[in-house]
């Protein structure tokens, strides 16, 4: 949720905030991305995989591609 989304539910009357909650955790519900089942299979590689899986066939021992990185994160996390 956008900080400027949260803003306009912390300016909601507790009824209406209340529905708006209700509605958006519905909605949540409903546009999770469905798990593929394989069954064991491997996995086709996206297009843009593709290319780094050759590269690391090529030099398996290269860590060129590993791009370590931090992420601060502010505020409760909805795991």
């Amino acid at each position: 949720m956008s900080s400027s989304v949260g803003i306009r539910l912390a300016s909601l009357p507790a009824e209406k905030r209340r529905i708006a909650m209700k509605k958006l955790a519905s909605r949540r519900q409903s546009s999770r991305i469905p798990v593929l089942s394989h069954r064991g299979a491997p996995v086709p590689l996206s297009y843009l995989q593709q290319p780094f899986w050759f590269l690391q066939q090529l030099n398996p021992s290269s860590v060129q591609y590993n791009l370590p990185t931090a992420i601060r994160i502010n505020g409760a996390v909805d795991v």
